[in-house]
């Protein structure tokens, strides 16, 4: 059997069926003669089947890039990208230095992160409590704010054991790119409240306000130190209200199950002794609200010399009787 012959044939069909599958047409096609054996083969012709003496093309239209080509494009679209990143921010310490928003995300350790966290916190919650119990300047809103902080903060966690670190509070930044070269780790407005209160900013992180990116020392000596002085000599607000008698989370979850209680012994005291035999396993298992903070809340508000209940926490009571009796309602209803 004559193997060469055979081989010519598989590759001739095989060509056939590669330019059918392209849509060529028969006058762009290429004609490859077909030796059938019988005329001898010259010697351009003896080659191997598997040499490059018979050129099928590929079928694309598209001439492909050479690699220098490639790289050429590759660094065209890098420098478009790169070029349209909005510049939005301007540093304090020089405002020719114009800066433009990258990825937002946590940085590699903690806001807090030293093994004397329980101190910290302490230390950090008796500060806010006496800004709010000593207010001379502050308006109602800016004691919310303040409020807020402090229920944020965990003042009665355990110490640290035999050392471990203990994180208070994980540092979430946006990398700002800026065109001296650097870039800047810098904290959310939102954060501001939160280091001012705390006095504290490492010096590898940054604030912004506006479009303005600050380090700590150029925020304070902007924003701090300015405000002090010119607090000192400005009319007090009307009202000005202070808070106090604060309680933590856990007196809180006592007052709102002895709400529970109350109301639970109320309506079992309401309803025949029949009934509450068939609403008893109901209502045992009616719960009271969870506090949703982990810190401490002022349970009073004076205002020009008038003290009420102060309403945050009236608001958290009044959520937790809605909470309870919501479910004495479902369990009344049950048949």
């Amino acid at each position: 059997m004559n193997i060469r012959k055979h081989w010519k044939k598989i590759l001739f069909s095989a060509t056939t069926l590669f330019w059918a599958s392209c849509g060529g047409d028969s006058e762009n096609s290429p004609i490859i003669p077909y030796n059938n054996g019988s005329e001898p083969s010259s010697s351009s012709s003896a080659e191997s089947p598997t040499s490059s003496a018979v050129n099928i093309k590929s079928c694309s239209s598209e001439t492909p890039l050479s690699s220098s080509e490639t790289v050429s494009s590759s660094s065209t679209e890098n420098s478009s990208s790169s070029s349209s990143a909005i510049l939005t921010h301007k540093l304090a310490s020089d405002t020719t230095v114009i800066c433009s928003r990258g990825y937002s995300g946590h940085k590699e350790g903690c806001f807090l992160h030293e093994s004397d966290g329980y101190q910290k916190n302490s230390r950090i919650a008796a500060n806010l409590k006496d800004l709010l119990k000593n207010n001379k300047t502050r308006t109602l809103e800016e004691l919310s704010a303040i409020e807020d902080s402090l229920e944020s903060i965990h003042e009665f966690e355990d110490a640290p054991v035999y050392g471990v670190t203990h994180c208070v509070r994980y540092t979430y930044v946006t990398s700002f790119h800026c065109s001296n070269g650097k870039i800047y780790d810098v904290h959310e407005e939102y954060d501001n409240p939160y280091i001012e209160e705390h006095n504290y900013l490492p010096k590898d992180e940054y604030m912004q306000e506006g479009n303005i990116i600050y380090s700590w020392d150029e925020y304070k000596e902007k924003f701090i130190s300015s405000s002090s002085e010119s607090s000192s000599s400005a009319e007090p607000p009307s009202p000005l209200c202070t808070k106090d008698d604060f309680i933590n989370f856990n007196n809180l979850y006592d007052e709102f199950y002895k709400t529970r209680k109350n109301l639970t012994d109320s309506i079992k005291n309401s309803i025949s002794i029949n009934e509450l035999e068939l609403k008893k396993s109901c209502l045992n298992n009616i719960n009271a609200q969870r506090p949703y903070f982990n810190g401490s809340i002022a349970t009073k508000q004076i205002c020009d010399g008038d003290t009420i209940v102060n309403p945050r926490y009236q608001a958290k009571l009044d959520s937790n009787t809605e909470y309870i009796q919501k479910q004495i309602d479902e369990c009344m209803k049950e048949e």
